[in-house]
Parts: C-alpha cells; sequence; structure tokens
C-alpha cells in the first residue's frame, strides 16, 4: 500500500521553476510545505548567522508542522523544486484506503441484485410485501 500511496503523490506533484536570484521562502514567512530540489541548487540563509549552506538535487527543506520558515531560501541557479503540502500527503493516503477498502469489500452492482415480491403483513388498509 505504501508504494501505492508514494505513486500517487508523485502523480500529484508538479514542479516549479525558479530563476537565479528568485527568493523561494523568506525566513519567518509562513511556509506549510516540504520541497524537493530536483534540479539546481539554492542557497539558505537565516537572519541571525547569513547563508548557512547550499542545497542540491535530492536535497530537500522544509516541515510539515512548523508554520513558518526557519530559513530564507534563494535560488543559486536556475532550478526545479517540488512543493509538497499536507492536502496532497492526505489525498494519496485516502485514495489508497479507498482502493485497500474496495479491495477487501466486494462492491455490489445493482444488475447482481434481485427482488423477490413476498407478503411479510397485511394491514387495514394494505399489504405489505418486500420486493
Amino acid at each position: 500500500m505504501i508504494v501505492m500511496q508514494i505513486a500517487r503523490l508523485i502523480g500529484k506533484c508538479t514542479g516549479t521553476d525558479h530563476c537565479k536570484d528568485q527568493v523561494v521562502v523568506t525566513q519567518n514567512a509562513v511556509f506549510p510545505y516540504w520541497c524537493a530540489i530536483i534540479t539546481g541548487s539554492v542557497k539558505v540563509s537565516q537572519n541571525s548567522k547569513g547563508q548557512i549552506g547550499v542545497m542540491t538535487p535530492a536535497m530537500w527543506f522544509g516541515d510539515f508542522k512548523a508554520v513558518k520558515a526557519a530559513a530564507t531560501v534563494v535560488a543559486a541557479e536556475p532550478c526545479l523544486l517540488v512543493f509538497i503540502d499536507n492536502s496532497d500527503i492526505e489525498i494519496a493516503r485516502n485514495a489508497s484506503m479507498l482502493q485497500a477498502l474496495s479491495q477487501q469489500f466486494k462492491v455490489l452492482q445493482l444488475k447482481e441484485l434481485e427482488f423477490v415480491p413476498r407478503k411479510i403483513g397485511e394491514g387495514t388498509f394494505a399489504k405489505v410485501c418486500s420486493r
């Protein structure tokens, strides 16, 4: 099931191109994303320390739990980034859960049902039948 969730998550993701020196996020800005670097590189800095590093492809930054960005991230060169938020994760997780449930329980289709009239009671005004 994990493989299916990952496949759905990847299918939902789209890359975003950033030009050299384009700000991706500034420190303390709302940033509810996890971001993967696909191509290029980004410079990471903090207000109190200045530049603290450079991140390259296959590295990531961001935190779903933190409301604000811990650092400023700027494209050091043209780069392709993929942003994932909690809703992307939930969509992948829920779609996998629905698929697992549908495999666990046979889904009935109307063509498989048969209605057979059967008398189950009689009242003052009418007969009651199940169909």
